[in-house]
Formats: structure tokens, sequence, C-alpha cells
């Protein structure tokens, strides 16, 4: 099982990997077709990723959803521990968001994407 947190913007996303072995890897992608690409070459039916929600995060969830078990979109408001963070960079962002994910997620989720009610 893979957590994958994603720090999202206009032209680059940010990912944090969490895995089982509580190895953590972070690299960041172009937000094109290529980095989107490479990034899905890391995704597979057993990763969940929490998506930070910014104004196109609704398009890269729609380019991504297929390869994962499941993309939830992260209310960053309700994630103070985001927030109240002193130094805050991407890197920290999409790492707090794979940690949230991979404890408890379900108090911070804006929506299970795949579930949309």
């Amino acid at each position: 099982m893979k957590y994958i947190g994603i720090d999202l913007h206009s032209n680059r996303f940010t990912c944090c990997f969490l895995y089982e072995n509580n190895r953590k890897q972070t690299v960041t992608y172009m937000l094109d077709h290529h980095g989107v690409k490479d990034f899905l070459k890391q995704v597979n039916k057993e990763s969940y990723i929490m998506v930070e929600a910014s104004t196109n995060t609704f398009r890269f969830v729609e380019r991504i959803k297929h390869a994962a078990q499941e993309v939830i979109i992260a209310n960053t408001h309700k994630m103070k521990l985001i927030s109240l963070v002193k130094k805050k960079t991407d890197k920290i962002d999409a790492e707090k968001l794979a940690i949230v994910l991979n404890v408890d997620h379900t108090q911070y989720c804006w929506t299970k994407y795949l579930n949309i009610v």
C-alpha cells in the first residue's frame, strides 16, 4: 500500500510517497502530459492519494483517478496542521497530506472524489 500526498500548483505538483516500510520519497513533477505520465508510473490500485484543494484540483483528479484505489480531495481549511506549520514548503505540505491520509483522513476530507454524494 502506498499513500501519496500532492501539493498542486498551476504548473507543477509535489508528491510525497509514503510506503509501508516507512520509506518516504518526495518528487516534483511538471503539470503537463509528461509529468503526469511519469507520476502515473508510480501509482497502482493499492495507492491512496490525497490532493490539496485548489482551482485546478478536479481537472487534475480526472486525469489520475483511474490509476489509484482512491483519490481524496483535502479541505485545506480544516487541515490546520499544514497552515500552522512555521516553515511552509511544497515538500512539507505534500508530506503532511500523505501522513494524514495514512493515519485518519476522514475528518479532513472535502470529498471522496470517486464517491461524490
